[in-house]
């Protein structure tokens, strides 16, 4: 009875199992390449990024510095009520009792400066020189979009791996319970070998699950980052290509051309450069014109008014200058303080540089390290491996515990989820690497 027992949860284990990777099978693969097009498109952050660079890129409109001539409209009319009294040279005087008057105007005014100093397209420049540093704000996040999204890839493709390994090792355990069980049905074993390979299979149950769940949320943390149903089920690309020909002096080298802090630290020194030049246009006259289309009336609604309408109509036009001679000394700090902006700025670029060849030196070992690790694991697994079968088939005929091929078995599962996990961790150091010198655009993922 007990045998047709163990034989039918085994059973059911297998239709499980089959199901479990039925239906993983049916699961789209999601590309490094199609993750990294989805972060380019979806991901907040890259989009707000982009948000950032088209508002720079509006306020380069000339009609928003300056470059366009304002037209004015205006009207107004009003009506006043009261008494009046006027004497006159003669000496004649007039009074008017509740006299009231009615009047309007109505107006369109154009006015425009002609020359600035230069000021405008100076401004001009800076904007534009503006739009560049989004840009390079934009680049900067679509970098670490894409390094965050694909170490939380790496991570779901190394979770993969590690429940494929627990998978495998839960079906020795069960094959395992099955022999120890069928053994002492038939009175050629003994229960403690029973209890311990139940023991040890339930214990491969319990690392399966687990694993299982941090795979689940690991997919999850995916599609956040990809801005996608957070439960959108999907596959990775377990396969890695790692890059070849990298050296430290190549990479420091790239660095400087590529890396986006640099290149923002060099643009912000630009834009303070615009900045003094700029307050030396305020040294400068502003000329300018305007004319203007008016016309008023007025209209007494009294008999006793030696008026009672008069209007106005038509053009006029003027020219006028504003020069400020001096500002109580405000341009010169204005000019110190610019200065001391720029030599923080130089300051800043000499920091970053330093900082980011220490950075890369530092990566650079982290990689070389993690591709030193890489390999021993390799070497470590095919040892285990082997190790494993003699042992299987020594445990198979009698020639070894339980408890000894439960150890081979632990080794091998260990080497398995070391070597997964090497070969993860030194894909991320290679992308660590290549981003701080800019080049992680380019990288084969």
């Amino acid at each position: 009875m007990k045998y047709i027992n163990m034989k039918y949860l085994k059973l059911t284990f297998l239709i499980a199992l089959w199901a479990i990777l039925q239906t993983a099978s049916a699961q789209d693969v999601l590309s490094k390449d199609q993750a990294v097009q989805m972060i380019l498109e979806q991901n907040f952050d890259v989009l707000r990024a982009a948000n950032m660079t088209r508002i720079a890129e509006n306020n380069t409109d000339k009609g928003a510095i300056g470059y366009n001539p304002v037209v004015n409209a205006n009207a107004s009319s009003s009506i006043n009520y009261g008494s009046s009294f006027q004497q006159l040279a003669s000496g004649d005087e007039i009074k008017a009792a509740n006299a009231s008057t009615v009047a309007g105007n109505a107006g369109v005014t154009l006015q425009y400066n002609f020359y600035e100093g230069g000021r405008r397209d100076l401004t001009l420049d800076q904007l534009l020189e503006t739009v560049k540093l989004t840009e390079l704000q934009k680049r900067q996040q679509v970098e670490f979009s894409i390094l965050e999204m694909l170490l939380g890839y790496y991570q779901v493709a190394n979770l993969t791996n590690t429940v494929a390994s627990l998978t495998e090792t839960q079906e020795v355990s069960s094959r395992r319970l099955t022999r120890a069980q069928f053994s002492f049905d038939y009175g050629q074993g003994n229960k403690l070998q029973v209890l311990n390979a139940e023991v040890d299979m339930n214990r491969d149950s319990v690392n399966l699950r687990d694993a299982e769940q941090q795979l689940a949320n690991a997919k999850r943390d995916v599609n956040v980052l990809l801005a996608r149903a957070v439960d959108t089920p999907f596959e990775v690309d377990t396969a890695l290509i790692y890059a070849e020909d990298l050296s430290v002096e190549l990479l420091l080298g790239g660095a400087l051309d590529s890396n986006t802090q640099i290149l923002m630290a060099y643009k912000n020194l630009v834009l303070f450069d615009y900045d003094r030049q700029l307050i030396e246009t305020s040294r400068r006259p502003i000329i300018g014109v305007d004319a203007t289309m008016s016309g008023n009336f007025s209209k007494n609604l009294t008999t006793s008014s030696f008026i009672d309408f008069q209007s106005r109509y038509g053009p006029s036009a003027g020219i006028g200058l504003v020069w400020n001679l001096w500002d109580g000394g405000l341009r010169n700090v204005q000019r110190d303080n610019n200065q001391i902006q720029i030599e923080n700025q130089e300051l800043s670029i000499h920091q970053i540089e330093q900082q980011l060849e220490r950075d890369i030196r530092n990566a650079w070992q982290v990689y070389e390290n993690a591709m030193f690790v890489l390999d021993i694991e390799r070497h470590n697994l095919r040892t285990n491996e082997d190790n494993f079968q003699r042992t299987q088939e020594q445990f198979n005929i009698g020639q070894v515990t339980s408890v000894e091929f439960r150890q081979a078995q632990f080794n091998m599962v260990n080497a398995q989820i070391s070597l997964s996990t090497a070969r993860y961790t030194a894909k991320v150091a290679e992308l660590r690497v290549l981003q701080l010198s800019g080049l992680i655009l380019d990288a084969s993922f």
